[in-house]
């Protein structure tokens, strides 16, 4: 016998099935562990983050003017909705 057994063994039967079955497990246990911690911190901010009365809260600001109330002559909400939703073509004028 020389240096060389002869030829290799044949994949087993469904190899690349169980590669594939392998692959695919990983990336939904990958997808549900970001689930679970992203519920967890969800949860965790929904317990922790709220005033006596159950609401969240960003803090408070003190706003003064002269007049009898504030103007705007305008007013970006940061939002890319309908157009019909968010822009209101009439104004009001004190007269």
């Amino acid at each position: 016998m020389g240096p060389f057994a002869g030829p290799p063994e044949p994949a087993p039967a469904g190899a690349g099935w169980r590669t594939l079955a392998l692959v695919v497990g990983v990336l939904v246990l990958l997808v549900a562990a970001v689930a679970l911690i992203g519920g967890a911190a969800i949860v965790a901010v929904h317990a922790t983050q709220r005033d006596s009365d159950g609401y969240y809260g960003s803090g408070t600001t003190t706003l003064r003017t002269p007049t009898h109330g504030f103007v705007s002559n305008g007013l970006d909400i940061g939002s890319d909705g309908p157009g019909w939703l968010f822009h209101r073509p009439a104004s009001a004028r004190s007269g």
